[in-house]
């Protein structure tokens, strides 16, 4: 792929509750990443900023065809934690930066509220 251009964005349950971790890779050196997010596409009015990007280069891979002829860039891999979500609110995000643009607007529906724990007294 072309390490310029932001691939579609991975989500993954963050582990505490109201909380989503976004991921996606964009180039190398676009300052400023982030998600935007709110309860509307035209509202997008917080904003999570990515981690230090991460990558690896060339001579992180071990030899062979992959460290030479076969090696493609990756681009750099990006997070944010996303903060504040409502149990079982559709929240509508994108992720970017100015510098390099913003992928489309896109939504997911926060898992609902844990189950409260039952207890089996005899």
């Amino acid at each position: 792929g072309n390490p310029e251009r932001r691939t579609s964005g991975r989500l993954a349950l963050a582990g505490v509750a109201g909380e989503m971790l976004v991921s996606w890779t964009a180039a190398a050196g676009l300052d400023g990443q982030q998600v935007q997010y709110g309860a509307s596409a035209l509202a997008l009015i917080q904003a999570a900023p990515a981690g230090e990007g991460v990558s690896y280069a060339r001579g992180d891979l071990c030899g062979g065809y992959a460290a030479s002829a076969g090696f493609r860039n990756p681009g750099t891999f990006y997070s944010a934690r996303l903060k504040g979500l409502v149990h079982s609110q559709r929240v509508f995000y994108r992720y970017g930066s100015d510098a390099g643009g913003y992928s489309p607007t896109a939504s997911f529906v926060v898992p609902p509220a844990p189950a409260p724990a039952l207890s089996l007294a005899s």
